[in-house]
This record gives C-alpha cells, structure tokens and sequence, in this order.
C-alpha cells in the first residue's frame, strides 16, 4: 500500500509462549489460573526477555476481563515492550473501544508512541474503528502528530485503508487535511555499464492523495 504499518502487533516470537507462567495462563485464556497466581502473590509486571507483560498479552488477545483482572491487581497499564509496543497500542491494533477506555482510566498516556513515532491514533485509524479513534481523541490524542519514516499522520493512514467514518472523524477534529507526508529522495544508483540512474523523489502526499493512489473511494 505504500504505507508502513508499524508496530502494534506483539512480536511472534513472544506469542508463541515459554515466557512466565502468569503470561502463559493469559495466553491460554485461562482466568482461573491467572486468579489463581494473583492470590499466590505472583508478580502481575513480570516480564518476558522483550518486556511484554501479562497485561500487553491480555490486549492482545481482546480480553477485557482478563485485563481488568490485572488492571485490579496492579498491572502497569503504561508499560511498554522493547519494541514499544503497550497494552494500549495492542488494544488500539484491534480498535476495542471499551478495552481502551479502561487502559486510559488506569493510568495510559494517550500520546504514547512507539520508536519509530507511532501513536496509538495512528494504530486505530489504521484498524478503521472510528469508536476507537473518538475515544482517543476525546482523551487529547494529538491528531496532528507524524511518524518519523514517513512522515505520515493518522487521517493519512485512515484514507489509504479507506476507513471513511474514522477519517471523518479525524478531519471534523481538526486533523491537518493539506499535511504532506515526508518527501524522500532515492539513493543514486550505478548499476553494472557505470551509468548512473537517478528516481524522482517520492512521498509528499496529502490524507486526499493516498486515498486516490489506493482507490479508497469512500475515504477521499
């Protein structure tokens, strides 16, 4: 699509288990047992090698009780892994809209952003719940924030994927419609007969033109 989708998504490696035991119990879906080990004093912030906790993989999964349950017991509702990922940036990767009102009440930053500038708006206009972008929003999401690959914005994100209902969303909330995405220059290339070949710059698009370049129709 042209567009980076950056982080939000946990990486496979973690998913696919061998980290504690409160994790693997959040993994498997297994309240009981994460009960359990709450009431034997485990932990709730142990994390993996990476630093994803209980509470990122409960997001993860869409598991609201399950993240209540650790929110309850003292889980880090603004911890984040080595690859910036938090609970709310998963949860906005989803567009859960109530499991991200209850992240934001126990403490999130709604401005939270990943390396490579991510912000958790950016994530949900990707996922296309505009509910999700409303309630990040209604919290002060900066809608006019960049990524620092592209330079792109969250209205840019929503219109290539032709989310229409959060792009609209984000242009009624003052999200910058006339905002270009960063202008990058290729590296000059010499191929093997020495002649040197030069690509004209790419990038510099606005919300409108990504949407015409992926014929998201509905967005633009």
């Amino acid at each position: 699509m042209g567009l980076r989708w950056l982080a939000a998504v946990l990486p496979i490696a973690a998913i696919a288990g061998g980290g504690t035991a409160l994790n693997d119990a959040v993994q498997r879906g297994d309240r009981a047992a994460v009960a359990a080990l709450i009431r034997q004093g485990v932990d709730v912030n142990e994390t993996e090698p990476d630093g994803t906790s209980a509470l990122q993989y409960a997001a993860h999964r869409n598991d609201i009780e399950m993240a209540e349950l650790l929110l309850r017991s003292g889980a880090h509702a603004a911890a984040a892994n080595e690859y910036g990922v938090s609970a709310l940036s998963e949860a906005a990767a989803s567009g859960n809209a109530a499991l991200i009102e209850k992240i934001l009440a126990a403490g999130a930053s709604v401005n939270t952003v990943t390396p490579e500038g991510e912000t958790v708006l950016m994530t949900a206009a990707k996922s296309g719940s505009a509910d999700a972008v409303r309630i990040l929003l209604d919290h002060g999401a900066r809608g006019d924030a960049y990524e620092t690959w592209k330079g792109q914005t969250a209205l840019m994100w929503a219109s290539a994927a032709n989310h229409a209902a959060a792009a609209a969303i984000l242009v009624q909330r003052g999200a910058p419609v006339n905002a270009r995405s960063a202008l990058v220059t290729p590296e000059i290339k010499r191929p093997a007969n020495g002649n040197l070949v030069s690509e004209q710059p790419k990038g510099g698009l606005t919300a409108l033109l990504f949407a015409a370049r992926e014929g998201a129709v509905d967005a633009a």
